[in-house]
């Protein structure tokens, strides 16, 4: 079983998240969980996404900001 864990990498004076789930409907406070969110998007998701980009660039046709990707549509596509 792979140790490198989503959890294993969240250092621990960072994991707030470890209350009882009791201790955390009482309190309502969902700030525990931003730091194992976090780690979750930034270690997972994001290196996940930059990979499927990778192999798919030869299909990527436009890109950057939605600015951008407006112009290209309205040049290429005619859609306003």
């Amino acid at each position: 079983m792979r140790q490198d864990t989503i959890f294993t990498k969240i250092k621990p004076a960072d994991r707030p998240c470890l209350k009882t789930p009791h201790q955390q409907k009482i309190s309502g406070d969902i700030e525990n969980h931003k730091v194992w969110i976090k780690s979750l998007l930034v270690d997972y998701y994001d290196p996940m996404y930059d990979f499927q980009l990778s192999i798919k660039q030869d299909r990527v046709v436009s890109g950057g900001p939605p600015e951008e990707v407006l112009i290209y549509l309205k040049d290429s596509h005619q859609i306003d």
